[in-house]
């Protein structure tokens, strides 16, 4: 050490060599623009000129400059973040809704913070009210099933939130998603117009999902609604090889079974696999449908018969609904969404049995033995 760094004090060596934090006066200047330019181009984009905002963000990255987010708060009264507040995250189905948000806000100058309650409303309510004292400026809850608690506190906030996933036409709360039980029902529907009078639903457990739950509400109305029998049901955890032992119980306990809806794919990747070790031909022996169409459902042998749900329109209806509200304009309060059936090869015809049964012909036997392939290329009038 030299002399005159022995005399020198220890909190300016310390501070020897450290770069001075870059300012927002300094990205301005940088990039040729005021210094409320400057801010407009970071925190409201889709006022500022494509060619002013690309010289900020380079500006930016140059300089390295980050943004101090209470200062932004506090001079704008916004953190510009939005909550999200998932069941799972271990669901690709959230999770690529959440990246689509994600996008979404950010084209806004807005980003994403995301929580999981894991089907746990206690959970839930910490999620929420610790974001809103991290500071927020909108929320969005998966559902219209939440604790009297947490209504109370979103309201009492005054935070603009909406719900998605979960199209509820007499809620009193904002909803953004597809009717479940409609959606489910057409799938029903579309079965029995393929022939199938014995369909069998298998499902992940309902107690704390009511959008599987509504499916599975769906699927009963339908059989109603056609005088046939209540569907068989089976609930069991979420996961393969669940099941896959769900197909099999339902097996046992049903044999005449023609055709299973499942409330979700993952579900109906489980039948699929349990059908190939039992040597099941699907479709010829039993149609299979799902419900998501995961990236994977085009993939599978056969590939996978299912209800794709609108999750880029979701994405950029709720983004929309917040930012309308956030920015105190007017925004529809309720929006119902259209889900789409995709026909793939997991579904056709019924078993010849099964046909001679409905015309009253014979007694029933097993309907599990091999047959032709029989596949469903389109949706059943």
């Amino acid at each position: 050490m030299t002399q005159s760094q022995q005399g020198e004090p220890k909190r300016q060596r310390a501070r020897r060599g450290v770069k001075r934090k870059m300012r927002l006066a300094d990205v301005a200047r940088r990039a040729g623009v005021s210094e409320a330019t400057a801010s407009r181009a970071i925190n409201r984009p889709e006022l500022v000129r494509q060619e002013v905002r690309e010289r900020v963000a380079r500006a930016i990255q140059e300089l390295s400059y980050v943004a101090h987010g209470a200062a932004r708060a506090l001079a704008s009264d916004r953190t510009h973040s939005i909550g999200l507040i998932v069941p799972t995250l271990r669901t690709a189905i959230f999770a690529e809704s959440a990246e689509i948000l994600q996008q979404a806000l950010n084209r806004s100058g807005y980003h994403l913070i995301i929580a999981s309650s894991e089907y746990d409303k206690a959970r839930e309510f910490h999620e929420v009210r610790a974001l809103l004292q991290h500071g927020i400026d909108g929320m969005v809850l998966v559902g219209q099933d939440h604790s009297p608690e947490l209504w109370q506190l979103l309201e009492t906030s005054g935070l603009p939130f909406v719900t998605a996933f979960q199209y509820a036409g007499d809620s009193s709360y904002p909803c953004i998603g597809v009717d479940n039980r409609q959606e489910f029902y057409d799938a029903t529907r579309f079965l029995i117009n393929l022939g199938h009078t014995n369909i069998a639903v298998l499902s992940a457990e309902m107690h704390a999902n009511e959008r599987l739950a509504a499916r599975a509400a769906g699927a009963r109305a339908c059989m109603e609604d056609h005088d046939l029998p209540a569907p068989d049901m089976i609930e069991v955890p979420s996961t393969l090889t669940d099941a896959r032992q769900g197909l099999r119980r339902l097996l046992e306990r049903n044999p005449q079974v023609t055709a299973v809806a499942c409330t979700n794919d993952l579900m109906a990747f489980g039948a699929l696999a349990e059908c190939r070790t039992l040597g099941i031909d699907v479709p010829d022996q039993l149609s299979v449908i799902g419900f998501d169409d995961l990236d994977i459902a085009e993939h599978t042998h056969p590939s996978l018969t299912t209800v794709r749900l609108p999750l880029a329109e979701q994405s950029r209806r709720v983004g929309e609904y917040l930012l309308a509200r956030i920015e105190g304009r007017d925004a529809p309060s309720s929006t119902r969404l259209k889900a789409s059936f995709i026909v793939r090869e997991s579904t056709g015809r019924p078993p010849e049995p099964a046909r001679t049964a409905q015309r009253g012909a014979g007694e029933a036997t097993p309907l599990h033995t091999p047959s032709s392939k029989r596949r469903a290329r389109s949706a059943a009038e």
